[in-house]
């Protein structure tokens, strides 16, 4: 069987589960036998020796190996081919295009099957967190919950890492709330950045000057909340675009990645009906400067970030002004 797709994690995840099924469903016992590239260069008759040999510590064998430079299309179309092998072998292809002569092979074999991996979608990533949580008999909240599927990635066995370090962080505590998830994820400073940045959607100047000044003394770096608003903003162009092309919010903000937590949506669909693409170039053209000139005089950083801070609230009062005419 070939398991291929831009997942690693959840290739690696569906090989262990497959041997697990093979060994669990054989009746008589079974060896696994994996076979590297380090191996190959050693003996480059490994792979095929190892299929057509009978296990020594077991009635069945299953062999595994990666596709690399010492697998080739000959080498795959040889092993399809075989008879009578008495071993189960599974290929971790990695990211294959629908053209990959490999994949072309397992897919057109009437003896195999090939697997594609996609990436974790939301609802995946929900599931994930369900059978992960409440398999260690904890319990999360809604808001948790969400910020916590908001953070995790594309890579399967990542995210399954940094919902296992949330549950070593809780330790006993069972019940596990958004200062759990923010803190096991490194992103407390977020609560404070994501302050900043709708009271500045909601061109409150004062408020959103406020909150940068606390997220200055609690030492967050500057260069960071110069960062976070340009990808917000950057953000906003893609969504503002996609609108003006006669799509919905809904449909613009559907395959997003990571998706829009659901507290700032409303805020999100607000500047969309506010700003124009030209305002969001405009601003994103600030920071580009912001940054630039904070970057060349590292004393001024403060006073040109706060000025900037101030410039966008500014912008954004006048857009919600002009649109409420």
């Amino acid at each position: 069987m070939l398991i291929y797709g831009v997942d690693l994690g959840l290739i690696s995840e569906c090989i262990e589960i497959l041997c697990s099924h093979i060994i669990n469903h054989n009746k008589q016992k079974t060896e696994i036998i994996r076979v590297d590239e380090s191996d190959l260069e050693r003996a480059p008759e490994k792979l095929l020796l190892e299929l057509r040999t009978f296990s020594m510590f077991g009635e069945k064998k299953i062999v595994r190996t990666s596709l690399n430079r010492r697998v080739s299309t000959a080498h795959i179309k040889h092993i399809l081919n075989m008879e009578h092998s008495e071993s189960f072998f599974i290929l971790d292809g990695g990211d294959l295009k629908s053209s990959d002569p490999v994949r072309k092979l397992f897919e057109a074999s009437q003896t195999s099957a090939a697997l594609p991996c996609f990436p974790d979608t939301h609802r995946d990533l929900n599931l994930l967190i369900d059978e992960v949580i409440s398999g260690e008999g904890y319990v999360i909240s809604r808001d948790a919950k969400q910020a916590l599927c908001d953070r995790l990635g594309q890579d399967r066995a990542q995210s399954r890492r940094e919902i296992e370090k949330l549950i070593l962080y809780t330790a006993n505590d069972k019940h596990i709330t958004l200062k759990d998830v923010l803190i096991a994820t490194d992103d407390v400073s977020s609560i404070v950045l994501d302050k900043i940045i709708n009271y500045i959607s909601m061109g409150d100047f004062r408020k959103a000057s406020y909150e940068f000044g606390r997220s200055f003394s609690s030492g967050d770096n500057l260069q960071v909340v110069l960062s976070v608003l340009n990808r917000h903003f950057k953000r906003l162009y893609y969504i503002k675009e996609i609108i003006d092309s006669g799509k919905s919010f809904e449909e613009a903000t559907r395959s997003l990645r990571p998706p829009i937590f659901y507290k700032n949506r409303d805020t999100i669909a607000m500047l969309c009906k506010s700003w124009t693409s030209e305002q969001i170039k405009d601003a994103l053209t600030f920071i580009f400067e912001t940054t630039k000139l904070s970057r060349q005089n590292p004393d001024l950083e403060f006073a040109l970030t706060e000025r900037l801070v101030l410039k966008l609230a500014n912008m954004s009062a006048n857009a919600i002004h002009c649109r409420a005419k």
